[in-house]
């Protein structure tokens, strides 16, 4: 489980979620799950599993499980659908008749199937957002 510290910028009752500003770490790699706040700032959403009040320094915790299966979700499923439009693409080249033009035609419906699969991983984020914190940080202690 990975932890960093960061300062308590919101709170909100109703959701139980607050937002923490804290630096980036080198563990981040710029992946952008995180709002930044230019620099080495980033904001992210967690739950407030420790009761933490505005400026209160907290503890931000993200199981290893989850960050592998994020890293999965946003690598893995797009390799796989890229992989899955190319061999559909050079099928139906060949069938078609363009044998000549049957990579080009697998590279370009891999791309589209490769963002189609972006597209749909970003639409069933932003109603996850809406519905669920299962997925979210946690601020799991106050700390001085």
């Amino acid at each position: 489980m990975d932890s960093e510290v960061g300062v308590v910028t919101a709170v909100d009752e109703k959701t139980g979620m607050v937002t923490v500003r804290m630096k980036r770490s080198t563990a981040c790699s710029r992946c952008n799950a995180c709002t930044s706040l230019g620099g080495q700032e980033i904001s992210v959403q967690a739950k407030n599993d420790c009761n933490a009040k505005l400026h209160d320094n907290v503890r931000i915790s993200l199981p290893s499980t989850l960050y592998f299966t994020a890293v999965g979700v946003l690598y893995g499923f797009p390799f796989v659908g890229m992989i899955f439009g190319f061999i559909i693409g050079m099928y139906g080249g060949t069938l078609a008749g363009l044998n000549e033009y049957a990579p080009l035609v697998g590279f370009s419906c891999g791309i589209i199937f490769m963002s189609l699969v972006y597209w749909a991983i970003r639409q069933r984020d932003k109603k996850d957002k809406k519905h669920t914190k299962k997925h979210s940080p946690m601020a799991v202690e106050v700390v001085n």
